[in-house]
């Protein structure tokens, strides 16, 4: 079945639609930023977007409304940038303000710095309102949008089945464990310190160390498949979506780490702020150099000293969400690559490879597995977001079949491609 993107998207297909625009311009985007307090409160924003350039340090605080809107929304948006000392927001609307307010409420947002754009369906205009950080030409960049409004569909689609699993299965430490790591993830938006944010997602990533595999182990002590057979179904199809939503999160908390660190070293200076890691309270600089691995804080203190330090969150983010986490191992391939992560083609393996460095290859090894015909992925990447990168390059280069442009692999990538249409096609038909 062909999937087809929203004519009259609802409120959260907007959404995704903002945070696709905000990737194509070349910002990391950390999407669905949520805190649930004990009362169960919550202060939800759609995006937080970090150029890819020297504007790093100024991330942008994003609301996507695709219904009515008002001074309510602009107020609101003033103080969390104001909470969280961001200098820059913007509020993306599909419609206009109703007309016997709209005057008042431009001269309001303009007297507190909250950019106010409308971004209509297919106008692939945000870079008016939000500088491009990334120099990609316009036909490339519709097409980085079409195909990441797929993407993140299909991330929202498997965040609510990952959401409901773990509220079905609350008696299970590990999806009690599934959730408090999902949820150091969304509620790090509110802590300004970039070392301060690490400490938590850290700590996060130590406490539930191999989170997927953990799960899988446990199910197949449950059920009736092996751990083979349900690492295969995670690997090559659009089942389990839950659990591949897991392996996501784990992606994702990675990238996230490297963000808050690449900020930190490149503020030059330690701000003496108190971190709390494992119910104990340290100095910043004492949670950076004892804390940490020796090996996780060299690397990351050489990847700072490059000329691409800015770009290796997005790189990462990109290469897994925008590409699939794959590519064939050919001029073309890296090409593309390097043109919408803005470095040069021959440095496109090598910041890719820093990814073993940073985090240590599994056992030993390298994150990197290579298969006949030259396709190249990154392990433990699920299935429907491997789609995510066959959808951008069936849209890149106009395919309707694989043969004609990834002969040899063509099978893997239609496998790939027919799991994130089986997670899209209930709502996008």
């Amino acid at each position: 079945m062909r999937v087809s993107l929203p004519k009259a998207p609802a409120a959260r297909q907007y959404e995704d639609l903002v945070a696709a625009s905000l990737a194509a311009l070349g910002y990391y985007v950390e999407t669905r930023m949520r805190f649930v307090g004990n009362s169960a409160a919550t202060a939800e924003f759609d995006a937080i977007a970090t150029p890819s350039n020297e504007s790093f340090a100024n991330r942008i605080l994003v609301e996507a409304r695709p219904e009515a809107w008002g001074f309510g929304d602009v107020c609101r948006l003033y103080g969390w940038r104001m909470y969280l000392g961001l200098e820059q927001s913007r509020l993306v609307h599909l419609r206009d303000a109703q007309e016997y307010m709209a005057g008042d409420l431009k001269i309001m947002a303009n007297r507190v710095g909250v950019g106010c754009h409308q971004l209509a369906l297919h106008s692939y205009d945000l870079d008016r309102s939000v500088p491009r950080a990334a120099p990609v030409s316009e036909v490339l960049r519709r097409k980085l949008t079409d195909a990441g409004w797929f993407g993140q569909i299909s991330q929202r689609i498997a965040l609510a089945q990952f959401a409901l699993y773990c509220r079905q299965h609350s008696d299970s430490d590990l999806c009690v464990a599934a959730a408090r790591y999902q949820g150091a993830l969304e509620s790090s938006f509110l802590v300004r310190d970039p070392l301060v944010r690490m400490a938590a997602l850290y700590e996060a990533h130590e406490q539930c160390p191999n989170l997927t595999g953990r799960l899988v182990e446990s199910m197949a002590v449950r059920g009736k498949h092996g751990q083979v057979e349900i690492w295969e179904k995670l690997k090559d199809s659009g089942e389990t979506l839950w659990l591949q939503y897991v392996l996501l999160v784990e992606i994702k908390l990675r990238a996230a780490m490297v963000a808050c660190a690449v900020e930190h070293l490149l503020a030059g200076k330690r701000l003496g702020r108190q971190v709390t890691y494992a119910s104990r309270t340290m100095s910043d600089q004492e949670f950076w150099e004892e804390v940490l691995p020796a090996s996780l804080r060299d690397a990351l203190t050489e990847l700072a000293a490059g000329p691409y330090a800015r770009q290796m969150p997005y790189i990462m983010q990109s290469f897994v969400e925008t590409f699939g986490g794959f590519y064939i191992d050919r001029a073309d391939e890296l090409s593309l690559m390097a043109t919408v992560w803005g470095v040069p083609q021959e440095q496109v393996q090598p910041l890719l490879a820093a990814v073993d460095g940073i985090f240590g290859a599994p056992r030993g090894g390298s994150w990197y597995f290579r298969e006949p015909g030259g396709i190249v992925f990154l392990k433990f990447v699920p299935a429907f977001v491997r789609g995510a990168g066959c959808l951008l390059r069936c849209i890149y280069h106009e395919l309707d079949d694989y043969k004609k442009k990834y002969s040899g692999c063509d099978l893997r990538l239609a496998r790939w491609h027919a799991s994130i249409t089986r997670v899209l096609e209930a709502e996008l038909k």
